[in-house]
């Protein structure tokens, strides 16, 4: 039985995560909704052999798994910020100071509490869920792509620190992929603007359905995927 953590587990892409996940081993959950006891116990609920954790803090969090578990197989780093389009020259340097903390600084601490863990089990699984941004950047999102991109970027250092101590690290950078944060299918569905949209813009011409991101995490996070370690994978139907 694997021992995995998905951080945001609320958010992104943390419930394909966990939906991907749930059954093949002990599946901890941090998120902060989970400082509140009926939040908690409403996640546990839909799942076998989840545990929602009411730390919010990284080493805190990763703590009590470490004590429970020892070995950890499978660290999600599962972060999302909303982009907001605004010129540089219109944006101030917290903002890009916030951007930074949650989609660069943030994993990185969970990475750095869970790594003792990691190196203790048989095959260990780093995946960063990430954008597709830096892969084909636009206009009026600098402060967004550049954190992702620091993001992307540490799949592969992390992969080169990490291979010989055995640990895999990947990266999955979405666009189009269909979330509650994200893009709906119930506008894709309704909204024949937005659906024309999708269609001129993705070569696939849709958003990505319900089973594609679980099947490529059960993929990267249990099945024998580890030579491919270091990659950055375009989740995007073609538009990266």
């Amino acid at each position: 039985m694997r021992t995995i953590f998905v951080t945001n587990a609320c958010r992104y892409a943390g419930p394909d995560a966990v939906r991907a996940l749930a059954g093949e081993g002990h599946v901890y959950c941090h998120d902060a909704s989970f400082l509140e006891a009926e939040v908690r116990n409403a996640w546990q609920g839909r799942f076998a052999d989840v545990r929602a954790l009411a730390e919010v803090q990284p080493d805190a969090a990763l703590a009590g798994v470490q004590h429970e578990r020892r070995a950890i197989d499978v660290l999600i780093c599962n972060h999302f910020q909303r982009p907001e389009a605004k010129p540089l020259a219109d944006t101030e340097a917290d903002e890009f100071r916030g951007m930074l903390e949650s989609l660069l600084v943030e994993p990185y601490q969970f990475v750095k509490a869970a790594l003792p863990a990691l190196l203790r089990s048989a095959d260990p699984r780093i995946v960063f869920v990430t954008s597709a941004a830096p892969l084909r950047p636009g206009r009026d999102v600098s402060l967004y792509t550049s954190a992702r991109a620091g993001a992307n970027a540490l799949v592969g250092t992390l992969a080169q620190e990490l291979g010989p101590q055995g640990v895999a690290v990947f990266g999955i950078a979405p666009n189009y992929y269909a979330s509650d944060d994200t893009y709906s299918r119930t506008a894709f569905a309704e909204n024949e603007r937005f659906r024309g949209s999708v269609q001129r813009n993705v070569p696939l011409q849709r958003l990505s359905n319900a089973q594609e991101m679980p099947d490529l995490l059960r993929f990267l996070c249990l099945q024998d995927s580890a030579f491919l370690t270091g990659q950055v994978f375009a989740f995007t139907g073609g538009w990266a």
